[in-house]
């Protein structure tokens, strides 16, 4: 039963991803993605914070507290996706460019190499560069304000 259905899970999860990527092209399903990061481990920590001041208690401590939380982040970032396709728009051209610098980092060949679907290779391993550098970023932020800022 796990397998089969963890299978037909990731399977629904790549087309939906080559889906979007279809629609909004790569560069501005990375940058898509930049804004989710910044906006999840910001709605996070604040929600964290102010129901740990409300209550004393971690939220991930009580099964209702964590629902709560998960629930208003939910929420929040259902009422905020117009914006964040909108950001998305307006970043494209600068993350395409970004996708384009770090592709030319790579060896030809793996810049001639094609997956399925006609994406170079590059693409995602750009791709994936960006995401970690700036998820990196953004919790060296938040480390830093939940260590030094408190």
């Amino acid at each position: 039963m796990g397998t089969d259905d963890s299978k037909g899970l990731l399977s629904k999860i790549v087309a939906k991803v080559r889906q979007k990527a279809a629609v909004m092209g790569a560069s501005a399903l990375v940058a898509y993605l930049l804004i989710d990061i910044v906006v999840y481990a910001f709605a996070l920590t604040a929600a964290r914070e102010a129901f740990l001041r409300s209550t004393g208690k971690e939220p991930w401590a009580d099964i209702r507290g964590f629902l709560l939380v998960v629930g208003g982040i939910w929420a929040g970032n259902n009422a905020t996706r117009p914006l964040r396709l909108a950001g998305a728009a307006a970043l494209s051209p600068v993350i395409g460019k970004a996708m384009q610098f770090v592709e030319g980092l790579l060896p030809v060949r793996i810049r001639k190499a094609t997956l399925p679907g006609g994406a170079t290779f590059a693409t995602p391993i750009a791709a994936g560069v960006l995401l970690a550098a700036w998820g990196i970023l953004v919790l060296s932020l938040l480390g830093a304000y939940l260590i030094f800022l408190k």
